[in-house]
């Protein structure tokens, strides 16, 4: 009988620290703002996590697009809530097909300036396989997910004077509790002007347009953002300016490449941002 009563009581126990070990996970779930930046080479990834809220910001190079679903699926992640295509460049779209084939996504927000390519027409065909459909960001769009809110910014013009795609390029900022990640894809001069229009771009967590590419403006912009991190999609055959990461760390940014590893950052920590590899 003293046998079967202290088994029970190791079973309840067991029992009550499986209950709090798994309040305590669903809590820090809950309150989850992480940005993870792929190492992709030149090119473009990120996986936001807000809560339970999963965001995909473009799907890097053809190549490169198995790196992204090994992540995914190493992280345990089963769905996407949002694919984000800032533009049709191929080393943004290339993945898409292989993810979209990999995992369900409930909603898909594109650039409007289209591109003629095998990775374009295959992220489109693929969608018109599954009967999935994009909607194509021409004003301003404002949603809230995982506790967080999400703005998109589209370009203000059909054409530019100099490189269309990269400067239709779509601008994301994603905010909560306080805490701002900008992402400006591969803007260039004209477009990253339009940015400094916007009323405030300021942000903890700065993905650096264009892949560390110097503009006139930059420095504008990054006085703008202020950012404490600073993360450039580069890659030892194509390496960002050197100027640009003058200005970062003059300017008191942390700067942080891609083609040094994978980088999650933690935008929920109070008071600080924690990065780690």
């Amino acid at each position: 009988m003293k046998k079967s009563r202290n088994d029970l009581i190791l079973i309840l126990t067991l029992l009550i620290l499986l209950a709090g070990g798994i309040l305590v996970f669903f809590r820090l779930s809950a309150d989850r703002f992480t940005v993870t930046a792929l190492d992709v080479g030149k090119g473009d990834a990120f996986v936001i996590r807000c809560g339970n809220d999963v965001t995909l910001i473009d799907t890097a190079s053809d190549k490169k697009g198995d790196t992204v679903v090994t992540y995914l699926r190493k992280q345990g992640i089963r769905r996407i809530d949002t694919l984000i295509i800032s533009h049709f460049d191929k080393d943004h779209v290339g993945g898409a097909d292989r993810v979209l084939r990999t995992f369900p996504v409930d909603r898909i927000y594109t650039a409007a300036c289209k591109k003629d390519s095998e990775q374009v027409d295959e992220f489109y065909a693929v969608l018109e396989a599954q009967g999935m459909e994009a909607a194509e960001v021409t004003d301003t769009l404002t949603y809230e997910a995982g506790g967080a809110t999400y703005t998109i910014y589209p370009p203000m013009q059909v054409q530019y004077e100099k490189k269309d795609s990269n400067n239709s390029s779509l601008a994301v900022m994603v905010e909560r509790d306080g805490k701002r990640a900008f992402f400006t894809g591969d803007a260039q001069k004209e477009r990253i002007e339009e940015l400094l229009a916007l009323p405030d771009i300021s942000c903890d967590l700065l993905k650096v347009p264009h892949h560390g590419k110097i503009e006139d403006n930059t420095g504008a912009l990054i006085e703008a953002c202020h950012p404490v991190y600073a993360v450039i999609t580069s890659s030892d055959t194509e390496p960002e300016d050197a100027e640009v990461i003058r200005i970062l760390e003059e300017a008191g940014a942390e700067v942080v490449l891609t083609r040094d590893g994978e980088v999650t950052f933690d935008l929920n920590l109070k008071g600080s941002t924690g990065v780690s590899r």
